[in-house]
């Protein structure tokens, strides 16, 4: 699992759970960019409320990791983020 979760750009260590996702061929792409720029969330100024990935940020890192933001895999990643900024707010009320 571990080398599983470093392939996708995540941490190895995270912690387990009984929960299985399965990801999509097609979406491996938007996973390892989301999970490479999981320090590159922007945050309201005053309330602190999660607003986003920062998309010049993103923008660098899928350059870096080799991979075309254009087209699905931009709307993955907006799907993907758009799930994470949700259950940020979960949490955060």
């Amino acid at each position: 699992m571990g080398d599983q979760l470093r392939m996708l750009g995540l941490p190895a260590d995270i912690e387990a759970r009984d929960e299985r996702i399965e990801i999509l061929p097609d979406m491996i792409d938007a996973v390892r960019v989301v999970g490479a720029c999981a320090t590159q969330w922007r945050f309201h100024p005053t309330s602190g409320v999660p607003l986003g990935l920062d998309y010049g940020a993103v923008r660098e890192a899928a350059s870096w990791m080799g991979i075309d933001l254009s087209g699905r895999v931009f709307d993955d990643l907006r799907g993907i983020e758009a799930g994470i900024r949700e259950e940020l707010m979960r949490r955060w009320h």
